[in-house]
């Protein structure tokens, strides 16, 4: 009998560790209700700063110091005499872009299609890409300047590759928007603004604006 008794103490005990009160369970569920708010709050800026930093990471790295302009505009083209823009080739890269948004690699395949068209109705048949200055600045510069210009770093410092995402960000309609200042020398040289967007699970960049240099 002594036995039995003890068995239904240890029983009781037993319950009792297991089963929080009412209270712990009221601070529980608020303690992981405050935390997932936290949670929130801060993730979007953290994760939508982070593409800015790992795009212009690998975009200094890989693409503008190795001379890989592939991505910033359709390579250069001989269509049987007549020079233009490879447009297939330039879909090709902006698809391996993992940090654009969908959007933002439509607007840069309209815009280059849009210089192709021009390059091959100007008959460019003795045309240098990389000298002939002429075409550039005539009456196709508002289509095709972009052919000549680093829209998304282009310091012109030799082997600087240094950049920083500045503090503080604005938030406008669903999008977060980022100044990324580029140096020369160690010295402030260029602004951009770059605008993130969230396209179903995950931040892309949406835009690249040149600011202007920093006086």
């Amino acid at each position: 009998m002594k036995n039995v008794f003890n068995i239904i103490l240890s029983i009781l005990f037993f319950i009792s560790c297991k089963e929080p009160s009412k209270k712990e369970i009221i601070a529980s569920e608020k303690t992981t209700k405050d935390a997932k708010e936290i949670v929130v709050e801060a993730n979007p800026d953290s994760l939508s700063r982070k593409v800015v930093n790992d795009f212009y990471t690998w975009y200094i790295n890989d693409v503008y110091f190795k001379g890989n302009y592939d991505y910033d505009h359709a390579p250069y083209k001989n269509y049987s005499g007549k020079f233009g823009l490879d447009i297939e080739v330039y879909k090709e890269k902006l698809n391996k872009v993992v940090f654009f948004s969908e959007s933002f690699k439509e607007k840069l395949l309209e815009q280059n299609k849009k210089c192709n068209e021009a390059m091959l109705s100007a008959d460019l048949k003795d045309f240098d890409p990389e000298y002939d200055a002429d075409f550039y600045l005539g009456k196709n510069n508002t289509l095709c300047d972009f052919l000549w210009q680093s829209r998304w770093f282009g310091s012109q410092e030799g082997e600087n590759k240094k950049f920083e995402v500045l503090d503080g960000f604005s938030k406008r309609e669903g999008t977060y928007i980022y100044t990324v200042q580029t140096f020369i020398y160690d010295k402030p040289f260029t602004k951009y603004e770059v605008v993130i967007i969230k396209e179903g699970d995950f931040f892309k960049i949406a835009s690249i604006l040149l600011l202007g240099k920093t006086s």
